[in-house]
């Protein structure tokens, strides 16, 4: 798992950490189902704002579509 989170989607270092977090926490989640493969996730600027029970949602739904390939 690669994690892209660069100044200039979230400017704020607690935003940055904040954001990998979730995705750390939603990975590990996902992991058991997911095949091997390597993935990135690039930040967006949108992520400030959202829930982290959105942003588990969201990233769940999207690591399930790669489940099944």
């Amino acid at each position: 798992l690669g994690i892209i989170a660069s100044k200039k989607a979230l400017s704020k270092a607690v935003d940055r950490n904040r954001a990998k977090r979730l995705i750390r926490e939603a990975f590990r989640a996902a992991y058991p189902e997911l095949p091997t493969t390597d993935l990135v996730v690039q930040v967006r600027g949108a992520l400030r704002q959202a829930t982290a029970a959105a942003v588990r949602r969201d990233l769940a739904g999207i690591f399930a579509r790669i489940a099944r390939g």
